[in-house]
């Protein structure tokens, strides 16, 4: 078992063997189970701190395998949108908001993802947490391959043999097509991320009167969003 340091750190901690069970004890590990973890042949989930510190002590942790709920990603994303708008579609449908997808991995699939950015990928699998769900999975590609060459040095041949995919037979608690076509700039109501709409479906203007940039996951400029304040 390994635990990976955050964002500092990240990019230089990407792990390799296909036996690792990798966890960490913050939401940032859903990224880690596409940068890190489920291109690597690890799966990657998050722990509380005494679940972690147990860990630590006896080198073991306990969890009950979860269902997996698979997307299906059809057509292609529109230049205006963002991974990020694509999550909160996904939390606003009825599926989400009746809760089902709480403790389950969900696994992104479709033809357009060799097209996304590692970023706009980690951000599909990060954003897994807002759903509830145990962490968010990608299989890898060429790209990935790509990167963890570029970034570790390592031998082409060698990744490859790490890379883990899916059983063709595999049984999912559910699966849906997404209509990336469908897909427009998303916005969160307040009280719930799942309270997503598109952007140009709101009713009235949206006052104002001070904005926060949160930087929970080292700054993906795609997910930035530029607003004149009045």
């Amino acid at each position: 078992m390994a635990r990976i340091p955050k964002a500092a750190r990240k990019r230089s901690a990407i792990t390799r063997s296909s036996k690792i069970l990798l966890c960490q004890s913050d939401r940032h590990r859903d990224r880690l189970a596409y940068l890190h973890g489920r291109r690597a042949g690890c799966f990657a989930f998050g722990v509380g701190s005494t679940d972690m510190a147990n860990a630590w002590f006896t080198k073991d942790i306990r969890i009950r395998v979860p269902e997996t709920v698979r997307y299906v990603l059809k057509g292609r994303k529109r230049a205006d949108v963002a991974a990020k708008d694509v999550m909160l579609f996904i939390l606003a449908t009825d599926y989400m908001k009746t809760s089902k997808g709480i403790g389950k991995v969900l696994e992104f699939a479709g033809d357009d993802l060799a097209n996304w950015s590692m970023d706009e990928r980690a951000t599909l699998t990060n954003m897994s947490v807002e759903a509830g769900g145990f962490t968010g999975i990608i299989e890898p590609d060429e790209f990935t391959l790509q990167y963890l060459v570029k970034m570790r040095e390592l031998d082409p041949d060698e990744v490859r043999k790490g890379f883990v995919y899916s059983d063709r037979d595999a049984e999912y608690a559910a699966t849906f097509e997404i209509d990336l076509d469908r897909i427009h700039p998303m916005v969160a109501l307040p009280g719930d991320p799942r309270n997503g709409i598109p952007i140009d479906q709101l009713t009235e203007e949206v006052r104002i009167d001070a904005a926060y940039a949160v930087v929970a996951r080292a700054a993906r400029w795609p997910t930035w969003i530029c607003t004149q304040l009045s």
